[in-house]
């Protein structure tokens, strides 16, 4: 199924076979070479921790919750080397600014969405704004990106599409240009 990010905040972890609250989904992260979802960031309910790292391969379903095996499937990130790596180049997808090769700006990144079974990042979504006032939205299929950075992500020149009903934040479906 297709999850976006802004839809999956508050998200909570369930134990698979009791069904007790075990925490709540807080952030993803995701790989910057390869677009991999490889974990989530999660709020333990159970554990001493503020904050621990859910590695995708700990997640036995999601439906509309998320269900794990138990609480051991959270880790501290520094425990996993390749969650710990990703989070040391501090580069983070939603928030990042997106121009094109060219060198053009399309705005923020404020929303993504993946596919949770293959746990691949699929679409970014942009928008340019102005304190709180949004405009300019459009998407970019993760395939377009040349480059991340912590400053930039780069795609190839006319690659993103334009939303012409700026309702991707609301929750409905947005009207996309052919």
């Amino acid at each position: 199924m297709i999850r976006q990010l802004s839809h999956i905040i508050g998200t909570p972890i369930l134990s698979h076979d009791e069904g007790h609250p075990l925490g709540q989904v807080e952030d993803i992260i995701i790989h910057p070479d390869t677009g991999r979802v490889e974990g989530l960031w999660v709020k333990p309910f159970t554990l001493p921790m503020r904050h621990a790292v859910l590695p995708s391969e700990g997640i036995v379903a999601w439906k509309k919750n998320l269900y794990v095996k138990d609480e051991g499937a959270f880790a501290d990130p520094e425990e996993i080397i390749r969650i710990s790596e990703i989070l040391a180049r501090k580069i983070r997808f939603v928030g990042n600014r997106v121009k094109s090769e060219s060198g053009k700006r399309f705005g923020r990144v404020f929303d993504v969405d993946f596919d949770d079974r293959k746990m691949y990042l699929r679409y970014l979504f942009v928008q340019k704004t102005f304190l709180f006032f949004g405009w300019s939205s459009r998407y970019f299929h993760y395939d377009s990106i040349v480059q991340v950075t912590p400053e930039w992500i780069v795609v190839r020149d006319e690659e993103g599409k334009a939303v012409k009903e700026a309702s991707l934040v609301d929750g409905r479906q947005p009207v996309l240009d052919a």
